[in-house]
């Protein structure tokens, strides 16, 4: 027979083990309760694309951990508004539209790209009146998806048309932006478009200074993409631009590399791509190579 301390002993053991054991099996129910974040955002995308009106232009993980669905719907009445869907793993965290204007002459709202800076989110693409260009058209939110800025800047107004079709910050403050413009109505009706760069400074005031000219001679070309880089030279950042040609889009991209003052460093590089199907859109994006700093030697990483 067990004595009485003993007997405790043996019940504080067995309760502490059964504890144990409820706190376990609760903890492997709820993880599998618990969603993982890729199919939240396959979910919201499914749901998205059922209706065909509607088009997605950028799906992009954000520097505070969530993720950010860009998009647009075309209407019955020739106008299109855009959305954004802001996803973590509970879901749609913040949804919000953005329709045409039409007592603005406001018809077309579409947005390309988005980053999270400093406690706002960044979102760049284009409106349009009616007969007149696309506008490069900058929008800010602050972290619960309200407007900050008027809701309408729009930037290059020397420019009879232009967009923004991506962002990212600059090291010593600011952004810069890229995309498309086009002269005079002459070459929009031709569709002649030249690839655009431009930087704003930390109040998002457009930059008079530093500006370049990244398109081609003779193409109709625009900018898709840029990512920041580290510099083998410097401490500085640089950054790559891809180039795509909008009659070329067969297996063909230009890069040129830029530094944080907008200046154009090096020969631009023409790469083919493998495959035969239409490439339009080209996303960068760069990874460091741990042989880098295991080999002392500065690859410049992986592009």
């Amino acid at each position: 027979m067990l004595k009485k301390n003993n007997l405790i002993k043996v019940l504080s053991l067995t309760s502490i083990l059964f504890i144990l054991l409820l706190f376990f099996n609760f903890t492997i129910i709820y993880a599998e309760k618990l969603p993982d974040v890729t199919d939240v955002i396959n979910d919201v995308i499914e749901e998205i694309l059922q209706d065909k009106n509607n088009k997605i232009t950028k799906v992009k993980h954000l520097d505070n951990g969530k993720h950010i669905i860009v998009g647009y719907t075309e209407n019955e009445n020739d106008t299109v508004g855009s959305w954004i869907k802001i996803i973590d793993k509970g879901g749609i965290n913040i949804k919000k539209n953005f329709p045409p204007e039409q007592d603005k002459n406001v018809i077309r709202k579409v947005l390309r790209c988005a980053i999270f800076e400093e406690g706002k989110y960044l979102l760049g693409g284009y409106q349009q009146k009616k007969d007149e260009g696309e506008k490069a058209w900058l929008l800010l939110l602050d972290q619960k998806g309200n407007i900050i800025n008027k809701g309408d800047d729009i930037y290059g107004g020397s420019y009879y048309a232009n967009e923004f079709k991506a962002i990212t910050p600059r090291e010593e403050g600011g952004y810069i932006l890229v995309g498309w413009k086009c002269d005079s109505k002459d070459n929009y009706d031709k569709k002649d478009k030249d690839a655009w760069l431009t930087s704003l400074d930390s109040q998002f005031i457009e930059e008079k200074k530093g500006k370049i000219s990244i398109d081609k001679k003779g193409k109709k070309d625009f900018a898709t993409d840029i990512v920041s880089v580290p510099s083998p030279n410097s401490e500085k950042a640089e950054y790559i631009v891809a180039i795509k040609d909008e009659e070329e889009i067969f297996n063909s991209i230009r890069l040129i590399k830029i530094n944080d003052e907008l200046v154009k460093i090096g020969d631009e590089k023409e790469i083919r791509l493998p495959g035969k199907g239409e490439i339009y859109y080209i996303c960068l994006l760069y990874t460091s190579d741990a042989a880098d700093e295991l080999d002392g030697v500065d690859l410049g990483g992986r592009r």
